[in-house]
C-alpha cells in the first residue's frame, strides 16, 4: 500500500525496481549501495601485525 501511494519509491537494486514496475506500474529510483570492494589478499599471522620481529620470547 505504501508503494502505491508514495510520491517517490526508492529501490536498493534493479531487481526490486523491476518488481515494483511490474507489480505496481511505477518507476523506482535505484540507489545502489556498497561496491566492488572485495579483494583477494594473502593471509598473514596476527602476531606479525602486532608483535615486532625484533622481540623474542623466553630469552
Amino acid at each position: 500500500m505504501a508503494v502505491r501511494f508514495s510520491h517517490d519509491v526508492i529501490a536498493d537494486n534493479g531487481a526490486i525496481a523491476n518488481y515494483e514496475e511490474e507489480s505496481y506500474g511505477i518507476d523506482s529510483h535505484v540507489i545502489a549501495y556498497g561496491g566492488d570492494h572485495a579483494v583477494t589478499i594473502e593471509p598473514v599471522s596476527v602476531l606479525d601485525l602486532i608483535w615486532p620481529k625484533s622481540v623474542t620470547l623466553g630469552t
